[in-house]
């Protein structure tokens, strides 16, 4: 579990949201690791949520907090 790192917690469990505040998933953020959920999709992001992938990989590429 990413808990037994003992990471300290930047930010705790929170939804985030992309469009109309609609929920688009979950984000928690340690000390140098980010976790990030997509609702209403498994592994293939990219391919059956390209909007929340794109903003998701958006946010990486640009080192921006979600």
């Amino acid at each position: 579990l990413v808990t037994d790192l003992k990471l300290p917690v930047v930010k705790n469990y929170t939804s985030w949201t992309i469009m109309e505040g609609q929920v688009a998933g979950y984000h928690e953020e340690w000390m140098g690791l980010n976790f990030v959920t997509v609702k209403g999709t498994g592994h293939m992001v990219p391919q059956w949520e390209r909007a929340k992938a794109l903003w998701m990989i958006g946010h990486y590429l640009n080192n921006t907090s979600i």
